[in-house]
């Protein structure tokens, strides 16, 4: 009897570590300021807060379209985003990029309130001609806007 309590207690433990494991993982992929981190290199403010993500079913390595509204929280410092530190360019015509943004919000079906609003600057980072982020930035809102292609 004591024996088969060991055994659902220790059962019943790694469940729990597992449990608990799968949580602190699932939370870091959650976080968009993390996983842009990882796959961009680009270190945003922990002060942004996520307001809207889509995405299309990211696939298990992570391929596809994502779009995310994040504004900061708390911009008392009056905080500055500097991206061309971050190897980002900024988007001198709005009509060049305007294609591939436009690509994503239609794939995504964003609907029209979550859209980008009052931006005023767009920078992009590309690897290749499918792999890219466009980081436009709303001033008067303190708000980004995120679009991912990652294949």
């Amino acid at each position: 009897m004591i024996k088969k309590l060991k055994i659902c207690l220790i059962v019943f433990s790694t469940i729990i570590l597992l449990c608990m494991a799968m949580y602190i993982i699932y939370k870091d992929i959650t976080n968009d300021t993390k996983t842009i981190k990882m796959n961009w290199g680009i270190v945003l403010s922990d002060n942004y807060k996520m307001r809207y993500y889509e995405t299309d079913g990211v696939s298990f390595l992570g391929d596809g379209y994502r779009y995310s509204v994040l504004e900061i929280k708390g911009n008392e410092n009056n905080e500055k985003l500097n991206l061309t530190d971050y190897g980002m360019g900024k988007v001198v015509k709005k009509e060049s990029a305007d294609f591939e943004i436009n690509e994503v919000l239609e794939a995504l079906k964003i609907p029209n309130r979550e859209r980008p609003q009052d931006v005023s600057e767009i920078y992009v980072k590309k690897r290749d001609w499918s792999n890219y982020i466009y980081i436009m930035v709303s001033r008067k809102k303190d708000t980004l806007y995120v679009i991912e292609s990652y294949t």
